[in-house]
């Protein structure tokens, strides 16, 4: 039986809008929704539904984790990352909502997508060593060097013009 309140209505938003982040297409998203608010009514029966959105959200929340861990677990031969399975979920859940909240035997994406989530998201520290680089040569201490000899030429042909402007004028 559907709960029909202004409060029931806010939380069966949020908690639609949740579950479409997550992955699910918006239909299976409202069933997800209602379903779990029906249950969140039900067990909050004569309570006060001042807090209804927060404890159906927090149940949502909870039962998405907890089948996070489970597939972690579960699902292949490699314990998964929970936080970055429920990114490479979300394709999944998108073309195949039915798999939402499930257990048992599972898709092999739903296990490719828990070995993707095994990997590392960033490579292995290593230490980087700078590889000796060869010098050669140096010049001999107070050895004219090619470049040097360059710069006190133009000095040379600067000094050179500016002495033949002065006796022109």
């Amino acid at each position: 039986m559907p709960h029909k309140s202004s409060r029931s209505n806010d939380a069966l938003a949020r908690i639609g809008v949740y579950l479409m982040s997550v992955g699910l297409p918006k239909e299976h998203a409202e069933a997800q929704a209602l379903e779990i608010l029906n249950e969140t009514v039900a067990k909050m029966k004569d309570a006060d539904d001042s807090n209804l959105t927060g404890e159906t959200l927090a149940r949502v929340t909870s039962r998405f984790e907890d089948w996070l861990e489970y597939l972690c677990a579960n699902a292949a031969d490699v314990r998964g990352r929970p936080d970055s399975l429920a990114w490479h979920l979300r394709p999944i859940l998108s073309d195949r909502p039915e798999i939402f909240l499930q257990h048992g035997v599972l898709p092999a994406e739903v296990c490719r997508a828990v070995r993707m989530s095994a990997r590392a998201a960033v490579p292995e520290e290593r230490r980087l060593a700078m590889p000796t680089q060869p010098v050669g040569e140096l010049p001999a201490f107070f050895t004219r060097t090619f470049w040097r000899a360059v710069i006190e030429d133009v000095k040379l042909a600067r000094t050179r013009l500016r002495h033949w402007r002065e006796k022109e004028r």
